[in-house]
């Protein structure tokens, strides 16, 4: 989860843990901390996310800044990642150029009907079912 705002992380992660209690959830204060936990699981000290709550709008990097980045890495299980883009504003970031993620947008703070469709439904073949990791840790 990557959003600067401690009141969010708390409730979203409360919300996420309420869906699934299993849930493996890091955090992150902005882009560039979420960005430094992707190289980390990259290098494999911890487990490659399968779900990114990224705000929109952050100081020192935001949402927009940190898809660019991401876009750019090359890692094995990228594909699989699904980016859940939240914002105050419901056009902060417009996804044109991002059709190859699976990302989708919500309007925070993100509703736990939302969450589970997210989590309880995800479009990923049986096989590749693992305990789940969401974000990145602070």
């Amino acid at each position: 989860m990557i959003d600067d705002d401690p009141f969010f992380r708390f409730m979203h992660q409360r919300l996420l843990l309420a869906v699934d209690p299993g849930l493996e959830i890091r955090m992150a204060e902005d882009g560039a901390a979420g960005l430094q936990d992707i190289h980390t699981c990259i290098e494999g000290a911890q487990q490659i996310p399968d779900y990114i709550i990224l705000d929109a709008e952050m100081p020192t990097m935001d949402g927009r800044e940190f898809l660019q980045a991401f876009r750019t890495l090359v890692f094995p299980g990228k594909e699989k990642i699904q980016i859940i883009v939240v914002s105050t504003s419901p056009n902060s970031i417009p996804l044109d150029g991002y059709e190859l993620y699976k990302i989708r947008s919500f309007i925070k703070p993100v509703q736990i009907d939302q969450l589970k469709q997210i989590l309880l439904y995800p479009a990923e073949p049986e096989e590749h079912k693992h305990k789940k990791t969401l974000g990145v840790r602070v």
